[in-house]
């Protein structure tokens, strides 16, 4: 561990900071998936990435082939489930809370009109479409 980051001797300290509404959401969601508070998230995440930051600078290329290979994995590739040419539907709906368009990843805010997409996967696969990118599917004429 970094010798900055050692905890075994140290006291904590409060640190503040001003973040985005969309990211204090996003890290509201995280923690509470992970149930952990988000004081202990944003700690958490602050630490590793101190240390990867210490791994890349002294050795890129295997931290960078990782990460390039992770997120080509990470993505569906067209028509596999949770793709949006996977999509039977969509549904426009009013948020109640920030989402991030599964294409895009631009926050639609809260109270923001967006998509959402029904299909035979599990709810929690749910794609996201901002209005910009709803615009960019090919709809037939309206009834």
């Amino acid at each position: 561990m970094n010798k900055g980051l050692d905890t075994s001797s140290r006291k904590d300290r409060v640190l503040q900071t001003r973040v985005p509404a969309g990211l204090v959401a996003l890290l509201q969601e995280e923690a509470r998936r992970r149930r952990v508070s988000v004081s202990h998230l944003v700690r958490g995440l602050l630490e590793e990435t101190f240390e990867l930051a210490q791994a890349f600078v002294s050795d890129p290329a295997p931290l960078a082939e990782r990460a390039l290979r992770l997120a080509l994995a990470a993505r569906p590739a067209p028509g596999s489930p949770g793709s949006v040419t996977d999509v039977i539907a969509w549904q426009e709906v009013v948020l109640n809370r920030e989402m991030a368009c599964s294409e895009c990843a631009q926050t639609i805010e809260r109270g923001g009109r967006g998509l959402k997409s029904l299909s035979e996967g599990p709810p929690s696969q749910a794609l996201w479409l901002c209005r910009g990118c709803a615009k960019k599917l090919q709809h037939p004429a309206p009834l």
